[in-house]
């Protein structure tokens, strides 16, 4: 038993020591709509993946909902809050926010970019977090990282396809 948890531990520190994806996808909607849309945080509840997914997340909107300085908790449970927080709102161009979970890493940060190209629109949309020194976190930003990947690509096609 003593082998596997030394074994474990090793492994995690393998492990990179931060995470960072980024995704992009050309949609058909101009950009002023797209940043409308990705800037007002009560909006994600229609295409951001986290909430689509998880029923039981219990959201709380700040004093501000849109633009620089929106921000939101959410949580399962009483112990278990996080926040997001727009930190960025350049219009019709980009929106960056940190997600601070409730540990003791820096916050994560993330983006949405908006390139016109026509009467379309390429966005990308990104995010990088750091796991720190601990083999836990490591393991923790591996999983994490394959389901951020998937919340990337599912948010990209719902604005795409966001009526």
């Amino acid at each position: 038993m003593a082998g596997l948890i030394i074994a474990f531990v090793v492994i995690g520190f393998l492990f990179p020591a931060s995470y960072q994806t980024r995704l992009d996808l050309m949609v058909d909607k101009s950009d002023t709509s797209l940043y409308r849309t990705v800037s007002d945080l009560k909006t994600w509840k229609k295409w951001s993946y986290w909430e689509v997914t998880d029923t039981n997340m219990r959201i709380t909107y700040g004093e501000k909902t849109q633009g620089l300085g929106a921000a939101y908790t959410w949580g399962d449970k009483e112990s278990d809050i996080d926040t997001l927080t727009i930190v960025t709102a350049e219009p019709y161009r980009l929106i960056e926010y940190e997600a601070k979970f409730d540990t003791d890493l820096p916050p994560a940060k993330g983006w949405y970019s908006f390139k016109k190209m026509g009467d379309r629109t390429l966005v990308e949309s990104g995010f990088y977090m750091e796991h720190g020194y601990n083999p836990l976190k490591r393991w923790f930003g591996i999983l994490f990282g394959q389901e951020m990947d998937k919340a990337i690509e599912h948010n990209l096609y719902a604005l795409r396809d966001l009526q």
